[in-house]
């Protein structure tokens, strides 16, 4: 598979190392270094993993620092949208929550 087929927080194994994505094309080691991983690569599912898996399949670290990097964006946005356009947002932000998997903060 390639790193396009992996999903943010799915972890995958590149020569011999297991890596989570942490980006279109960036992943972070067990230990913590980061890296490119170019498009080209050829890559091996960590753990049975499988391409597509939600990002609740990261481990639970992973999926709270997720979560709550969304949570400090979300507020943000919230200030930034206007009053009329806040049920929108909060329409897109319920459907980012579901095909995530993750857990708002909030």
């Amino acid at each position: 598979m390639k790193i396009n087929d992996i999903p943010l927080g799915g972890r995958f194994v590149l020569e011999g190392q297991t890596y989570v994505k942490t980006g279109p094309m960036m992943a972070r080691g067990e230990g913590g270094e980061t890296r490119v991983v170019p498009r080209y690569m050829v890559l091996q599912a960590a753990d049975g993993a499988v391409a597509g898996t939600p990002a609740a399949a990261a481990p639970a670290a992973d999926r709270a620092a997720l979560g709550q990097a969304w949570s400090r964006f979300y507020a943000e946005c919230r200030q930034l949208v206007p009053p009329q356009a806040q049920g929108q947002l909060e329409a897109a932000r319920q459907r980012f929550l579901a095909a995530s998997g993750l857990e708002d903060g909030q």
